[in-house]
This record gives structure tokens, sequence and C-alpha cells, in this order.
């Protein structure tokens, strides 16, 4: 299996466990604001704890031409995960 069918199996793994398709995590508008936006920074930062991409290809695997998008979403997640002990994400949908 090659790194970008890893990735999108990551993907549909996190966004199910999120209660969202994977497709839901690539939104065309309103980026920031989508109801999945915890469920694709979640993705973000297991793609690049699991599969060590660079920022830049996190970006443009969603889409996204700028990498801040994933390093900010790693940090993020690593921060919820520092102050409330989480291992892994949640389980269970978060719509």
């Amino acid at each position: 299996m090659n790194q970008n069918e890893k990735a999108h199996r990551i993907c549909e793994a996190t966004a199910k466990e999120h209660g969202y398709t994977a497709r839901e995590l690539m939104p065309t508008v309103g980026y920031g604001s989508h109801p999945a936006c915890l469920a694709r920074q979640w993705a973000m930062y297991e793609l690049r704890e699991q599969l060590a991409w660079s920022w830049q290809r996190i970006a443009t695997f969603f889409g996204r031409d700028n990498h801040s998008t994933a390093l900010l979403a790693h940090k993020k997640i690593k921060k919820l995960k520092t102050i409330y002990g989480i291992k892994q994400h949640p389980r269970g949908s978060h719509r």
C-alpha cells in the first residue's frame, strides 16, 4: 500500500470516529468554520504522526496552498492531548 492509500485510510478512520465521511473532511468553502473542522485537524495530526508527512504535503492532501493549516492543526491536537490526557482521538460522533 502506498503513502496516499495509507493517508486515505487514516482519513476514513478518523472521519468515521468523529461521525463524518472522509469527503466531509475536504470542504470547498468555509474551511475553518466547517462542522468537520476538528475531525479534519485530527486527521492532519494523524498523517503527521503516522506517516511523517511534511506540513506542505499534508496541506496539499487537504487541498490547501499554505502549510500553516496543517502545522496549526497539529499544534492544537497536541495541546488537547496534553491538557486532557487523550491518547488517541475520541470515539463516537461529534456532530
